[in-house]
C-alpha cells in the first residue's frame, strides 16, 4: 500500500499485491448480496482494480528480480521497443563466441579467449607465455599474475554496442514499469 503509493514499491512486492488483488473478483461475489450504500461504492472501486491487476499481471515477468536495476522485470513480448533493445544486446554469447573463434583463428593463438570485467569491460585474455606473440593491434589492457588482458578497436565497438542497448533497455523497462506503478 504505502511504497506503492510513494513509487517505491519493488518488483517483486508489486507482483504479490496484484496476486493478492486477484481475489476481488471472489470478494465481489461473496459480497454480492449486501444492500449497505457502503458496499456499493466499495463495489464500484474493487472493479476499477480488476484492470489494474490484469495489467500488473500482463507485464511483469513471472519471477521479476527484486530490484528494478538488475533488469529482467517487464515480461518479454510486452512492449515491442523494449525487446527490439533486448534482442540487440541479448545474443551477446553467440556473438563474443563467434568473434573469440574469428580472434583464435586470425592469431593461430589457441588460448586466446574473450572475457567480461565489471570494471574494465570485454577484454581478450592470453597467458604470460602467448601474450608476447600478440599481433601488432593488440592494446594492453591489464597484466595479471598469469595473463595479459588486451582490446582491440573492434572489440570496443562490440562493447559500446552491447552496452548501450543494455542501457537503454534498461532505461525503457524502468519507464515501462514507473508507469505501471503510477497508474
Amino acid at each position: 500500500g504505502a511504497r506503492l503509493a510513494l513509487g517505491s514499491i519493488r518488483p517483486r512486492e508489486l507482483l504479490a499485491l496484484a496476486h493478492s488483488l486477484k481475489q476481488i473478483p471472489d470478494l465481489i461475489t461473496l459480497l454480492a448480496p449486501l444492500e449497505e450504500p457502503l458496499w456499493h461504492d466499495i463495489r464500484s472501486h474493487l472493479h476499477s482494480q480488476e484492470s489494474w491487476v490484469a495489467g500488473i499481471k500482463r507485464a511483469l515477468a513471472d519471477d521479476p528480480p527484486p530490484l528494478i536495476r538488475e533488469g529482467g522485470v517487464i515480461r518479454p513480448g510486452f512492449d515491442a521497443t523494449l525487446d527490439e533493445l533486448r534482442g540487440m544486446g541479448g545474443d551477446t554469447a553467440t556473438a563474443i563466441a563467434r568473434f573469440e573463434a574469428a580472434e583464435r583463428e586470425r592469431t593461430g593463438l589457441a588460448g586466446l579467449r574473450i572475457g567480461f570485467h565489471r570494471v574494465h569491460g570485454y577484454y581478450l585474455e592470453l597467458t604470460r607465455s602467448q601474450a608476447s606473440q600478440a599481433p601488432a593491434h593488440y592494446e594492453r589492457r591489464q597484466t595479471l599474475k598469469g595473463v595479459e588482458r588486451f582490446t582491440t578497436p573492434e572489440l570496443r565497438a562490440f562493447e559500446d554496442r552491447v552496452l548501450s542497448a543494455e542501457a537503454r533497455a534498461l532505461a525503457r523497462e524502468r519507464e515501462l514499469y514507473e508507469t505501471l506503478v503510477s497508474d
